[in-house]
C-alpha cells in the first residue's frame, strides 16, 4: 500500500507530466503563450474553494487538447494543491494545520492567533502562483502562504512577509 508522501510523488509527477504534454501541444499548434508579471493580475484570479460555491476557472469547460491554455493548466495545477492539502498536520515546533474537505481551517493562524477554529481556506492562484488564502467568517483576517512542494513530495507553505517556511509532512 503507497503511503501519503509516495501519492503526492506520484500525483506530482502525473501533474508535471500533463504540462508537458500541454506545452507539446501548444508547440505543435503554435500558440503564443504570454508571461505575466506576478502581482499584476488582470483579471479574477481562479480559485478553488470546497464549500462548494466556486470552483477552479475552467474546471467545467470541455475543450479539446488542441484549445488547452496556460490558464487552464494552472487551475489544474490550483486544483491539485487543494486536494492534497486536506489533512491535520503537526510540526515539530507544536504548530497544528488541519484543513478539512469542505473549506474549514483550524490550528496555527498568527502570532496572537495560534489555535484557531471555524476559519477557512481556499487555494488560488495569484499571478501564476498558486496560494492558500486563510480566513476567518467575515473575511476581515487573511493569511496568504504560497503553496509548493519540497524535494520530498511535501507540501510546503511559504509566508514571504516573515520568510518562514513550514514544511506540511504526512
Amino acid at each position: 500500500m503507497l503511503t501519503n508522501k509516495e501519492i503526492r510523488y506520484v500525483l506530482l509527477l502525473v501533474a508535471v507530466w500533463n504540462i508537458v504534454i500541454i506545452a507539446f501541444v501548444c508547440a505543435l499548434n503554435r500558440v503564443t503563450i504570454e508571461k505575466k508579471v506576478i502581482g499584476s493580475v488582470a483579471k479574477k484570479p481562479a480559485v478553488s474553494k470546497h464549500d462548494g460555491t466556486e470552483v477552479a476557472k475552467g474546471s467545467s469547460e470541455s475543450n479539446t487538447l488542441s484549445e488547452e491554455k496556460p490558464d487552464k493548466v494552472n487551475s489544474s495545477m490550483t486544483d491539485m494543491y487543494a486536494s492534497l492539502l486536506i489533512g491535520d498536520y503537526s510540526l515539530e515546533n507544536g504548530v497544528e494545520y488541519k484543513f478539512s474537505s469542505d473549506g474549514k481551517f483550524a490550528g496555527y493562524f498568527d502570532d496572537r492567533h495560534t489555535d484557531v477554529k471555524g476559519y477557512y481556506y481556499e487555494v488560488a492562484l495569484f499571478g501564476e502562483e498558486n496560494v492558500v488564502n486563510i480566513y476567518n467568517k467575515d473575511k476581515t483576517s487573511v493569511v496568504t502562504y504560497y503553496i509548493a512542494f519540497s524535494e520530498e513530495a511535501d507540501i510546503v507553505l511559504y509566508y514571504p512577509e516573515a520568510n518562514v517556511k513550514f514544511t506540511l509532512e504526512s
